[in-house]
């Protein structure tokens, strides 16, 4: 469904898309951080189409993801409060 534009567009997409998780991983990817110590959230916003330039941005625990004015995926990062 994602990366072929004949299935992507029975799914509303006009063009192949980056897969979510993907996307998701990568944001995570970038943090650098260790992933048994950490709580993570996510919201997808709207998907990227393929090929894309997209940018990621982190702030404290937030990050985002985004093309533009358009964002893409939002998220955070916190401490799972170990013993």
């Amino acid at each position: 469904m994602h990366l072929h534009p004949l299935t992507a567009r029975p799914f509303g997409h006009p063009r192949p898309i980056a897969h979510g998780m993907w996307t998701f991983a990568r944001c995570l990817a970038e943090r650098n951080t260790d992933p048994q110590g950490v709580y993570v959230r996510a919201a997808f916003t709207a998907p990227v189409p393929l090929p894309a330039t997209v940018t990621y941005a982190a702030s404290g625990p937030a990050f985002q993801l985004r093309s533009g004015d358009r964002v893409h995926l939002t998220g955070t990062v916190t401490s799972a409060g170990r013993p």
